[in-house]
């Protein structure tokens, strides 16, 4: 379809959502209008409205249209209430009446130009979009238009670039939604039902591209009067049999007038003068015959015609269809129904249903099916062989003249059940080691903590030591068969006395039930611990890995399942700050921790700001009696706390991101001051201590030969100057020479690490 495009949302999508795909559209693909079929008349979330505000404004009026629309007052079926945007929304964009009127039989045919709204035109979709003057008439929709013609494509798409971007170029964009069960969808000749959005879509082609020209009511109603009078005195002249020979002939003729409209645009429904044509043949040729014998024939032909419909039907469902009497007795059953209790239809039909169907509302006394009538139950569905199948019932009353009966619709819900069982695993479940997450650690240690009342508990958070150093040295394939293999082997150790999880990364989550004594719980964590001290193997290459493990005991640590995990995480962190294997949770630690992560984010600002202090130790020989070289030592004067000792500050960044970012602080300091000090005289070496984590960085040689070379020149080489005394040639010259020893370190300690 030329200049639309359609951007599907489903049910589930929020306001929000066809916010995101608008700004997008305008933003990366420059669509010419964009209308959002939205709901806009009520305050969704405070941002998400602001964010649909500032957007708009960054549109031109007539660029983006919302939806005002009529709609029924509930509780009345004659007072109608207008619902429009949001006046926040609709001073910065357009509006256009989404109403739709269908004809008498309910069909949509035509559409509005415009709508008389609060003493005032709206125009219509179809009038905003294609620009097209209509007049007041209303304007047949061409529904010979493919609505597969159009583009389209689903907001997950837009948003996640998954799309040609010159699909979208100058378009007319519609966003709305076209699932079904969103009940947006009309009655529409040709295509049976189409939701409103593309009705829309259709009506604005059929503007700019092939409008139809109606004819007028009284042109119409001549042509049928006088096509039945013609007819009329026809068929009065001659025996019914060469009427019925002109009727074929005039109904070709109604059809070819019908083909010539359409290829005309004219807006003519051939089916009045076909039916004229057929009712007049059936009054003269009643008028020569037994009327009444006709008539009979006539309707048993209809009978037995509709009867075959519905036995088709009923066969070659592929929902189970069980029809039954008001005592629940049977009357029918089929294909579908037997074969899914793998019995004849003779064993069937005549029993109960209570015999095969299993509810609350269903007994073997009795069937209460009125109390089922116009209700979606869930049942089983019992087999001979004592197979019972989950079914979704649905239950029909009907009335008719020897009394009334129920027809039970059977839906197998196996299929539903095994994808709802298979999405409950994948959520509750980690994809690598197959263990539970930390999802369904949390529902256990939930359930576990009110069944128990104030009986112990225990939860251990356990993690492995060198992880990352595995992951960086030999790759993340090797990172993931250590956790498999890690968590093979704390399943192993534990054995049915409690339940492991992966919570993220290396870390795992216990449930034990050690009824909360120490020593049983300290001799369970020395087997968990004992499990992973054993090396590991990796394409041949042995790996050492331990672990640190926190505890936390119910209800002493906690007194539910998130409390009980946060604190021996706490723990966990504990056994890790003093390097020690095990550590059990104390509330004083967890202040500590407080006041450590507040004092990581304050530490940032510090750096940002060069807060920081480097004080100089020297360092003196014993041989001579002489300070030879300095060391330089880091120092934080918090303006609240003073003085943060190395002790604290050095573990707490030795873990973080912040550790490569103050060691090139340090560094650069320390060698603006040695290049100052080489002015004023003599040459003093300083010493910068560097954390083993970063011998694992390849870029480190090369960042400190950077360093170097722009601070001190040749001054650091100690007189060893290169040929070429520019910038890079000093550069690449204190790369090499240093490159060299580091190197050789961090081969040194990846061999340590993983020994």
């Amino acid at each position: 379809m030329g200049g639309k495009i359609f951007v599907n949302y489903r049910r589930s999508d929020s306001d929000a959502h066809a916010l995101s795909i608008a700004q997008y559209l305008e933003k990366e693909f420059g669509a010419a209008r964009v209308f959002i079929d939205v709901d806009f008349s009520s305050p969704s979330r405070a941002e998400d409205d602001q964010a649909l505000e500032t957007a708009l404004t960054r549109w031109k009026q007539d660029q983006v249209a919302l939806p005002i629309f009529l709609q029924s007052v509930s509780g009345s079926e004659t007072s109608l209430a207008l619902t429009r945007p949001l006046p926040r929304f609709e001073r910065h964009a357009s509006v256009a009446s989404v109403n739709l009127v269908p004809d008498n039989d309910s069909v949509v045919r035509v559409a509005e130009p415009f709508w008389e709204i609060g003493g005032s035109r709206v125009p219509s979709v179809f009038s905003k979009l294609s620009g097209v003057a209509y007049g007041k008439r209303s304007m047949p929709i061409d529904f010979s238009i493919a609505p597969e013609s159009f583009a389209y494509f689903s907001y997950a798409d837009v948003l996640q670039g998954r799309v040609p971007l010159e699909d979208f170029r100058g378009k007319t964009v519609l966003i709305g939604a076209t699932a079904l069960e969103l009940g947006d969808m009309q009655p529409v000749p040709v295509h049976r039902t189409l939701p409103g959005v593309v009705i829309h879509a259709l009506a604005t082609q059929t503007a700019i591209v092939s409008p139809v020209k109606p004819l007028s009511e009284i042109t119409q109603l001549l042509l049928l009067a006088a096509w039945t009078l013609l007819f009329s005195w026809l068929y009065s002249q001659r025996p019914w049999t060469v009427n019925l020979a002109l009727t074929a002939v005039a109904l070709a003729v109604a059809v070819g007038l019908g083909l010539l409209a359409y290829g005309l645009r004219l807006r003519l429904d051939a089916a009045p003068l076909a039916c004229a044509v057929a009712g007049t043949f059936v009054a003269a040729t009643l008028a020569s015959l037994d009327a009444a014998d006709l008539r009979n024939r006539l309707l048993v032909r209809l009978a037995n015609k509709r009867r075959a419909v519905l036995d088709s039907v009923f066969a070659s469902s592929y929902d189970g269809i069980l029809w039954v009497d008001e005592s629940g007795v049977v009357v029918s059953a089929n294909a579908a129904v037997l074969s899914l209790l793998g019995m004849p239809e003779e064993q069937v039909v005549g029993q109960s249903v209570t015999r095969f169907l299993s509810h609350p509302l269903l007994s073997s006394a009795t069937a209460d099916l009125a109390g089922m009538n116009g209700r979606i139950l869930e049942a089983e569905l019992h087999s001979p062989q004592n197979v019972a199948v989950p079914v979704e019932v649905s239950t029909t009353l009907a009335r008719h003249a020897e009394g009334r009966h129920f027809t039970l619709i059977l839906r197998d819900l196996r299929e539903r059940r095994r994808q709802e069982a298979l999405l409950r695993h994948q959520a509750t479940h980690d994809a690598l080691t197959g263990l539970p997450n930390r999802l369904l650690l949390v529902e256990e240690l939930e359930r576990r903590v009110v069944d128990r009342a104030s009986q112990p508990l225990s939860v251990i958070s356990l993690n492995l030591v060198r992880f990352k150093l595995i992951n960086d040295t030999l790759g993340h394939d090797a990172g993931d068969t250590v956790l498999r293999s890690a968590a093979f082997r704390l399943e192993s150790v534990l054995a049915g006395r409690g339940m492991i999880s992966r919570l993220d990364g290396d870390c795992f989550g216990i449930l034990a039930e050690c009824e909360g004594d120490r020593t049983r719980l300290m001799q369970l964590a020395r087997d968990l611990g004992d499990a992973l001290s054993r090396h590991f193997e990796f394409q041949g290459i042995p790996i050492g890995v331990g672990a640190n493990i926190g505890i936390a005991c119910f209800p002493k640590d906690g007194r539910d399942a998130l409390a009980l995990l946060k604190n021996s995480g706490v723990a966990l962190y504990d056994a890790r700050r003093n390097g020690e294997d095990l550590a059990f949770y104390e509330a004083d630690s967890e202040q500590h921790g407080v006041r450590q992560l507040a004092l990581l984010g304050e530490l940032r600002e510090a750096l940002e700001h060069n807060a920081l202090e480097l004080h100089f130790q020297p360092k003196v020989s014993l041989r001579t009696g002489l300070c030879d070289s300095v060391e330089a030592l880091l120092r934080w004067n918090h303006p609240v706390h003073g003085f943060i000792s190395p002790g604290e500050l050095i573990p707490l960044i030795e873990p973080t991101e912040m550790l490569r970012p103050l060691t090139d602080w340090t560094i650069n300091r320390a060698l603006e001051q040695q290049a100052q000090w080489s002015e004023q005289g003599p040459r003093v070496r300083i010493a910068v201590n560097l954390s083993a984590r970063l011998l694992q960085d390849q870029g480190l040689p090369d960042r400190l030969a950077g360093m170097m070379a722009a601070h001190l020149g040749a001054a650091c080489l100690g007189g060893k100057a290169p040929p070429d005394e520019s910038a890079a040639a000093y550069h690449e010259w204190i790369s090499r020479w240093f490159a060299a020893d580091a190197r050789q370190l961090q081969t040194f300690y990846g061999k340590l690490a993983a020994g």
